[in-house]
């Protein structure tokens, strides 16, 4: 009889390690970003001269952990109202329906698919996913630093976007080039 009780209590032992052992391998770790402190913005060319500016009120849910990329998820969203070029009626007309028709498409998304470690040492890993702009999904794929910051982390990322993948602007719109440039320096917390 204490033979089985100690083997009983030898095997819900292990059985508790086990399923103690598995939570912590399937925990995830959920931020938010901090639009305040979080930079969305964009260059690019009109008329031979740059044009930058940023878009705003950056909302979403971060899944991140370098030591579970598996479970890594990034969704995000900023509104097409903020968008700031430092000129009003230009601000204006780029959120008309010619460009990003900010009444019916309100916000643009990115979603990942998957992310993955590029190189542990340089903290750098690579993003697969869409990007959904006038209600428009194409496949995106961007690399990022990632840094560890004292609440959260630090997500900063260079990446191009064509904008006519997108419908915004028209065949009138030909003195503006095709490419954006957009840079991400993004706090999460």
């Amino acid at each position: 009889m204490i033979k089985q009780l100690t083997k009983g209590i030898v095997t819900a032992s292990i059985a508790a390690f086990s399923l103690l052992s598995m939570s912590f391998a399937v925990h995830t770790i959920t931020f938010t970003p901090v639009s305040d402190s979080s930079t969305v913005a964009f260059k690019i060319k009109n008329l031979g001269t740059k044009v930058d500016g940023t878009l705003g009120n950056l909302k979403g849910t971060i899944v991140f952990d370098p030591a579970n990329m598996a479970k890594a998820k990034i969704e995000a969203t900023v509104d097409v109202s903020t968008i700031n070029t430092g000129i009003g009626a230009r601000n204006k007309h780029l959120q008309a329906e010619e460009y990003f028709n900010a009444e019916k498409y309100p916000q643009i998304k990115i979603s990942s698919t998957s992310i993955t470690i590029i190189d542990e040492a340089t903290k750098k890993a690579h993003m697969d996913g869409t990007l959904t702009i006038k209600g428009k999904e194409k496949p995106c794929s961007l690399d990022f630093i990632y840094s560890k910051s004292e609440k959260g982390y630090n997500l900063k990322s260079d990446f191009t976007v064509n904008r006519k993948d997108f419908g915004v602007g028209s065949k009138k719109t030909r003195i503006m080039k095709d490419k954006v440039e957009v840079s991400l320096d993004i706090n999460v917390e």
